[in-house]
């Protein structure tokens, strides 16, 4: 595995150089942990030539010096959960989410530990993270199993049906109910039959698609898929 995680900071080094200005700086301070989490590693277990466009940053410690390095080298603003954004300079084709772990909320319980974050995150094969300073990995008892197996299933079934922020009327299950269908279709994978219960039992959501379009990306959707669903 940590053969596997070498590769993953060189393939990331290749697509966008300013990523090690987030790794460099993991190694020289000490007070602030910082992991790479969810999508970036996702996609390298299943394809590792598949392109970068965006690469979650989880962090916890002191975050003011390393909040400040990154305006030195780029943009900072929010994504549309609230979370810092940063665009790097002269690369125009990647950005990254930097997520306070302790901030951390998807509206069921505080995080502590990136573990907690893993806990909270959409769907299992999601749930992978890096840390930058230790090399140490960590990751979901199914989300290896389910990459394999080629399985979308939902890590949990208790988010609460809330709005993401106050400002943007789209509840955080709807959001999840679009990302579902779309990584299966993306991916090619199957949805976990007790996920599929949930899609269906929330066909409601596909009246969410225009604002979903909006504040997030178009959504790959299976046509088939649809047809059972609406």
């Amino acid at each position: 595995m940590n053969n596997s995680l070498t590769k993953i900071k060189k393939k990331i080094l290749e697509i966008t150089s300013s990523f090690s200005i987030i790794s460099d700086y993991s190694q020289i301070n000490d007070d602030i942990d910082l992991y790479i989490a969810g999508g970036i590693l996702r996609n390298y277990f299943i394809e590792p030539n598949l392109n970068i466009k965006d690469i979650d940053v989880f962090y916890k410690g002191e975050s003011e010096k390393f909040i400040k390095k990154l305006k030195e080298e780029g943009e900072i603003n929010k994504g549309p959960f609230g979370s810092l954004r940063w665009f790097p300079r002269n690369e125009d084709n990647i950005y990254y989410d930097i997520i306070s772990i302790n901030e951390f909320n998807n509206g069921v319980e505080r995080c502590y530990s990136i573990e907690d974050v893993l806990k909270q995150f959409d769907f299992t094969i999601n749930c992978f993270a890096y840390s930058l300073r230790t090399g140490e990995f960590f990751a979901s008892n199914k989300a290896i199993d389910d990459i394999r197996n080629k399985v979308i299933r939902l890590v949990r079934f208790d988010y609460p049906d809330e709005n993401i922020t106050s400002l943007i009327k789209l509840k955080r299950t709807s959001v999840l109910w679009f990302r579902i269908l779309h990584y299966a279709s993306n991916l090619g994978f199957t949805i976990e039959e007790e996920t599929m219960l949930w899609i269906k039992q929330n066909k409601n959501y596909y009246n969410d698609l225009s604002l979903f379009e909006r504040f997030f990306f178009i959504p790959k959707l299976n046509e088939k898929i649809l047809k059972e669903i609406i």
